[in-house]
């Protein structure tokens, strides 16, 4: 539904005066848009902005991680894999499009 309102969007809107804005579950959503259109064979254009803020991004020890890993099986709507990765997008290592 996201990634068809933001189709829709591109309608009315260049993609440079678009931005995705999500915060906590939001920001895993507006994330989740841009990888899902990556992975399309007919990529749309990037928003021009992508604004998101999760607890993913709070830095957190070796303890942390092993603890997540150990909860991740049990875990219905996070898994410890992604955390790893949301916090690589935010730290700009993994490319999301035109941004890194």
């Amino acid at each position: 539904m996201a990634y068809e309102t933001y189709r829709q969007m591109l309608q009315e809107y260049a993609p440079e005066n678009i931005a995705l804005i999500g915060f906590s579950s939001g920001a895993a959503l507006a994330l989740g848009v841009c990888l899902h259109n990556n992975a399309q064979p007919e990529p749309l254009p990037m928003p021009g902005l992508i604004i998101a803020s999760s607890p993913g991004s709070v830095p957190f020890s070796d303890e942390e991680q092993r603890r997540m890993a150990e909860l991740s099986p049990k875990d219905i709507l996070v898994d410890a894999v992604f955390m790893t990765t949301v916090r690589k997008i935010v730290e700009h290592s993994v490319r999301i499009g035109g941004f890194f």
